[in-house]
């Protein structure tokens, strides 16, 4: 996610949620967010693909009306149907860190 940034504080009401997803493996296809830190995925908007391996860019309109701290998580699926893990695959070096993006944000 680029937007709102990790721990930053935002007004409450409409927000857009922005960032940029990558597959070495593929194409993004789709890309999901949660605003509850649990389950409930949303499916968010892509921006035209500029290319089968570059960056996928999307957003997603938040109704950031709700005052507090709010966890927000972002997935990607490939063409290939990779979606991203919830916990990233354990190895030595700690190398390819792929799992699902934790933030949080304060609305106030």
């Amino acid at each position: 996610m680029t937007a709102p940034a990790a721990g930053s504080s935002i007004p409450a009401g409409m927000a857009t949620v922005r960032g940029k997803a990558w597959s070495g493996t593929g194409p993004v296809t789709r890309v999901e967010v949660s605003l509850t830190g649990q389950g409930e995925w949303h499916e968010v908007r892509l921006e035209p693909p500029t290319g089968s391996y570059h960056w996928q860019e999307w957003s997603f309109g938040w109704d950031a009306s709700s005052v507090g701290r709010h966890t927000l998580r972002a997935r990607a699926t490939d063409a290939n149907g990779n979606i991203q893990p919830e916990v990233p695959p354990w190895n030595r070096l700690g190398y390819g860190n792929n799992a699902v993006e934790v933030i949080f944000v304060d609305v106030v």
